[in-house]
């Protein structure tokens, strides 16, 4: 039973090494048939990604060439995969109007150009023209009593208008 055995692993193993130069000798006809001549092999890799014409046949042959490596140092600058800002981190600070939080006071003429002037709610002012950037969004235009921006948010924008406030004198000299 035992030289049974053993007969029957050796005749599998042959078998598998068959297969294995069969495998081989295949890919070697479809090399020669395919146009590998000695003078093709001999040429030295492009930098890029190239086409290259056999000569006498149609085929193209395509060489492909290690590129650099990129290394990224990251001595003192921050992770470029971290997210700039984080769920739960409250509203970012910025020196940019937030439209959304600002009073429309008036508007000037300056030069050429009309020019807005807004407080936000800390009291700071602000003056801007069409095309100046705001908190997520730009000044698209400037009227007499209006101002429109374009607000980008969650993919999408919308025009948001502000009109000029009125303030109401009580009479006091104030």
């Amino acid at each position: 039973m035992r030289a049974h055995q053993h007969y029957m692993r050796h005749r599998n193993d042959v078998r598998a090494w068959h297969s294995l130069l069969a495998a081989c000798a295949i890919g070697l006809v479809i090399c020669l048939l395919a146009g590998g001549s000695d003078e093709m092999m001999a040429q030295p890799a492009p930098d890029t990604l190239e086409s290259q014409s056999i000569t006498g046949t149609d085929t193209k042959q395509y060489v492909f060439r290690e590129q650099d490596v990129f290394r990224y140092s990251n001595r003192g600058k921050r992770d470029p995969f971290k997210p700039l800002v984080s769920e739960g981190s409250g509203p970012v600070e910025t020196d940019l109007l937030n439209i959304e939080e600002a009073t429309l006071t008036g508007i000037i003429w300056m030069g050429d150009h009309m020019v807005a002037l807004f407080k936000d709610k800390k009291g700071k002012s602000y003056y801007m023209k069409k095309g100046d950037p705001v908190y997520n969004g730009r000044i698209v235009d400037i009227s007499d009593n209006s101002v429109v921006v374009t607000v980008f948010e969650f993919g999408g924008s919308r025009q948001v208008e502000l009109r000029v406030t009125e303030h109401v004198s009580n009479g006091s000299g104030g």
